[in-house]
């Protein structure tokens, strides 16, 4: 065949897959249909509001509004983010336009958090080592400790009622927001071009000034400044909400003055009335009871009668902060639980460490269906109506937890103080041939009566279907279930159940196999034929198969923006390349019920070579609420 004809044959080819119902993706063997309509009119979707065309790009799309929040994660290499850096912005923040000047015709562009910095250090005066009781060498200057930082972004909106304590702020996790910590790395010793004049203290005994550097977006941040080992034995956390706008210089300076003035004096001794108990190497730490960080030094014991005073600061009253007294063995110590005092209403100063009969040696074996041993990895955590094994008084409770792996015939033993436990069973992948066993999670009372047996039972068979809303099969679409973000009924364990992933056939059905419990099912119609991703929030698996309810893929909200920063080095702004941004909302739920303030994804896209972005979204909804059809 000669050049020419060959060339005019492909070009007819290629025009008969694109009107093939708009099934075919340009120039790939594709069964995927996609968003254009030209070939699929807009009114054929049938769904809430009035799709309509986009004449410049040729798809349909509902002009609605949608609330969502967008996390920007910013590759490093660019003058505006010399550092890797992820901000929150909100969906009712895109109306900060950029002057038309600096903003590509026809475009609408938006500030990303400019990227800013600190130098700062964690500093103690004589009069406040004194009270602590560590003389850290200097005793005419203040003195900087080792010490690590953490950066926790908070909710992208503030609280109405302003907490009693820092340490009741809302995370961006808390919403389901994964704008996760950042550790401002230790400098030691601080180099001179980044003091900016400033003078810190010297280190301990002497040694070189000791602090940190970090580079974030602008935003507002809690700030946790933890000593380490052994400083962590003296000198109390600090916390504090900042707002992070610009550089900063950050000397926190800790006197005598600022430490907390609520009593934190505490007798701890093993209990007279049982057999002697040695608490030599034990350790008594005040934990925030919500956050499990400490907000107090970490006291070790020694035998016989403690007396031990745990400062605070930035907590002015302990009964405003949900705080627990934790009293806990050496981490070689197997089989005993750590004492948690509770404070309720307040904690009480003497704290005996009751009797606590010794350990059961649990053993037992896991076993898969037909009486098939399987090995496998178990997690023991104490339990009983009030959250973990009993003791007395009635504000004081003991915990116990403890990860073991049963050997290849799926038998185990381990030392375990007597009470009610919830277990949670990973079982190891079987062969390739074996169908997968599930996750087992559940309640077992540990005594003296013999053996535990786990029985096992295979993943669960879930199958559905994705269609657009006049049947058309969505092929080669992304299908994955996660953990329920917010699961109907919150339990143990309830964000242990393993995640699976597959792809839709040319019918547009899939089959997934899964553990039993609470999952979000997310629909990701192949990249580029501008369909919406699908997020039905909250199904119940059990263990028996079950269909879904197919999966109907609408007509999205497009959202395109182009991103600039705004660094004020630079003139003029310059747009952010290779962007990682994720849009995240709020599940709809039924008319009088709740599904709780929790986001979940509902899209991505990576910014091009001229910052620009788009995005095609849907509401995300509870499996209780049924998409139109």
């Amino acid at each position: 065949m000669k050049p020419r004809i060959f060339g005019r044959f492909l070009a007819g080819m290629a025009l008969l897959l694109v009107a093939a119902h708009c099934r075919e993706l340009p120039f790939e063997s594709s069964l995927a249909p996609r968003n254009d309509c030209s070939s699929h009119p807009c009114a054929g979707y049938q769904q809430d509001g009035v799709p309509v065309c986009d004449r410049i790009g040729g798809f349909c799309k509902l002009n609605s509004t949608l609330e969502f929040t967008l996390l920007i994660s910013t590759p490093a290499g660019s003058p505006a983010y010399s550092v890797p850096a992820t901000a929150v912005m909100r969906s009712k923040d895109l109306s900060q336009l950029v002057l038309p000047q600096t903003c590509p015709e026809g475009e609408t562009c938006v500030f990303v958090p400019s990227l800013v910095s600190a130098l700062g250090w964690y500093m103690f005066d004589p009069a406040a080592q004194d009270t602590l009781g560590r003389n850290l060498g200097n005793p005419r200057f203040n003195t900087t400790i080792p010490q690590h930082t953490t950066w926790y972004p908070l909710a992208y909106e503030k609280p109405s009622t302003p907490p009693k304590d820092p340490t009741d702020t809302p995370l961006s996790t808390d919403f389901g927001i994964p704008a996760l910590p950042l550790f401002a790395p230790m400098l030691v010793p601080i180099p001179p071009e980044a003091l900016r004049g400033n003078a810190p203290g010297p280190g301990p005994f002497g040694s070189p000034s000791i602090g940190w550097s970090v580079s974030l977006p602008a935003g507002r941040y809690l700030r946790v400044i933890s000593p380490d080992p052994p400083f962590d034995q003296a000198f109390p956390p600090h916390e504090q909400v900042l707002d992070f706008t610009a550089s900063e210089f950050q000397e926190v300076k800790l006197t005598s003055n600022e430490l907390d003035t609520d009593s934190r004096t505490y007798q701890i001794f093993p209990d007279p009335s049982g057999p002697p108990r040695d608490l030599t190497g034990w350790t008594a730490v005040l934990q925030n009871s919500v956050r499990h960080r400490n907000i107090s030094p970490t006291a070790t014991l020694h035998a016989g009668t403690n007396e031990v005073t745990l400062f605070t600061v930035g907590h002015p009253s302990l009964q405003s902060v949900p705080v627990e007294l934790v009293i806990a063995p050496p981490r070689t110590v197997l089989g005993v639980p750590s004492l948690i005092s509770q404070a309720v209403p307040v904690i009480p100063k003497p704290q005996a460490y009751p009797y606590v009969p010794p350990p059961a040696n649990v053993t037992g074996q896991v076993m898969g269906p037909d009486g098939v041993p399987a090995r496998a990895t178990m997690v023991f955590r104490s339990v009983d109506q009030t959250g973990a094994l009993v003791a007395r008084p009635s504000n004081r409770l003991l915990r116990y937890a403890t990860t073991i792996q049963t050997d290849p015939s799926g038998t185990f033993q381990v030392p375990l103080p007597l009470g009610q436990y919830d277990v949670a069973i990973f079982p190891e992948p079987p062969a390739p041939e074996a169908p997968p066993l599930a996750l087992w999670v559940g309640q077992t009372k540990v005594d003296a009566s013999g053996p535990i047996m786990f029985p096992l039972v295979r993943q669960t068979e879930v199958k559905g279907t994705v269609v657009l809303a006049d049947g058309t099969a969505v092929a080669e679409a992304e299908v994955e279930a996660q953990a329920a973000v917010s699961p109907a009924k919150p339990g143990p364990f309830a964000q242990a159940m393993r995640a699976a992933r597959t792809t839709t056939d040319a019918t547009g059905g899939f089959s997934l196999q899964l553990d039993p419990g609470d999952y979000d099912i997310v629909v990701r119609p192949r990249d580029g034929t501008r369909f919406p991703w699908v997020v039905s929030t909250s199904h119940k698996i059990a263990n028996t198969p079950v269909t879904l309810d197919r999966f109907v893929v609408p007509a999205p909200i497009a959202v395109s923006v182009t991103l600039v920063s705004r660094a004020r080095s630079i003139q003029p702004e310059e747009v952010v390349r290779g962007a990682l941004v994720r849009a995240f909302a709020v599940p709809k739920c039924p008319q009088g019920q709740s599904c709780g303030n929790r986001a979940v994804e509902i899209g991505q896209a990576v910014t091009d070579a001229n910052g620009k972005l788009e995005l095609f979204l849907t509401e995300p909804r509870s499996v209780s609420v049924k998409p139109p059809n």
